[in-house]
């Protein structure tokens, strides 16, 4: 396809990604598919300029942040309280989906059961998986082994008084989503590939009541902007576990700072900055279009200058001299010997 300039009429001016991994990807490909020039982001094409930059997209941090002060939901946190009874709580949700890596943090959980013992009826994990694709058979099969591995690590944990884990297979209402995001004390959020996942920075806009702890999987696009959260490979199953360790002993303090630099972040940059950031640059880069359109000479363009100069009573020829009768020179000495010579 190399040099096949007309398979690569590229319409958009602008072509946003979520994180600057998948920019940088974009661009090394069509530079090496197509042989544009690429320099800062910006792909010179044969007819235009496009640029291609990472855009991180918000949440609407007030709305979710807010929400956790209302009635429906204060409402919706004293039911849990009433089913937790005092014990830690861990929340995580999902759709059924390969790329979300539920088996996993299923035996990442169990692993941690399994190192430290003295959590044991002292803590709830609450599984949410949103119901997706249920009617393709892989997805099927899926939800199965999920259920299996949640009825074998409760089969082995629980007591009459403690089961370690809740599986819920249904969606939430609003409502139900912040009240739990509130109130847990670890949001478990462990992709094997996410774009930017929306539940990490929704969990951290709604920590009022319970100052909780995220953990969030490095191959999730949000990690790059939530630092502070505790930040693993979803495949380690000794890591996820050390990591659950760790949130649930963390001092009140360090989990403030945390989440007070988390919380500043994505208010300032929202769904709405995210926005007029978008349609701010696509407006720059048809400025930058503007002020690199040439017109070239066509024939009648040729003919109307021919016609002109022929017809004019008197010409002014305007030449450059500097690199175009006599080549660039370091010093005027030089250009006089070229142009002798």
């Amino acid at each position: 396809m190399a040099g096949s300039y007309h398979y690569w009429n590229i319409r958009a001016d602008l072509i946003g990604f979520h994180t600057h991994d998948y920019t940088q990807h974009f661009i090394k490909t069509v530079k090496r598919t197509t042989g544009f020039e690429c320099r800062q982001n910006v792909i010179y094409t044969p007819n235009k300029l496009v640029k291609a930059d990472a855009f991180p997209i918000g949440i609407d941090y007030d709305k979710f942040h807010s929400a956790c002060l209302d009635k429906y939901v204060l409402a919706e946190k004293q039911k849990i309280k009433n089913f937790l009874s005092g014990q830690k709580l861990i929340f995580s949700i999902d759709r059924l989906d390969y790329s979300k890596g539920l088996l996993l943090r299923l035996k990442g959980f169990e692993t941690f059961l399994e190192k430290f013992p003295k959590w044991h009826s002292k803590v709830v994990f609450n599984m949410v998986v949103i119901p997706s694709r249920d009617n393709i058979e892989k997805y099927k099969d899926m939800k199965k082994e999920i259920e299996s591995t949640v009825g074998r690590i409760n089969g082995k944990y629980s007591s009459l008084v403690w089961r370690p884990i809740i599986y819920q297979y249904k969606s939430l209402s609003f409502n139900e989503l912040v009240a739990l995001y509130d109130l847990s004390d670890v949001g478990l959020i462990t992709p094997l590939r996410d774009g930017m996942n929306l539940v990490a920075k929704e969990y951290i806009a709604c920590q009022i009541e319970n100052k909780g702890v995220l953990i969030l999987s490095e191959m999730a696009g949000a990690a790059a902007e939530l630092n502070e959260a505790l930040i693993i490979n979803p495949a380690d199953n000794s890591e996820m576990a050390d990591s659950i360790y760790s949130a649930l002993e963390m001092e009140p303090e360090e989990k403030h700072t945390r989440l007070e630099r988390m919380q500043n972040r994505i208010s300032s940059y929202n769904v709405f900055t995210w926005a007029y950031d978008f349609f701010n640059q696509t407006f720059d880069t048809r400025e930058q279009q503007k002020s690199m359109d040439v017109k070239f000479i066509n024939k009648p363009i040729s003919s109307q200058i021919i016609s002109d100069y022929q017809n004019a009573g008197r010409r002014i020829l305007f030449l450059d001299y500097d690199g175009t009768l006599v080549p660039f020179a370091k010093f005027p000495e030089l250009q006089l010997l070229i142009k002798i010579h």
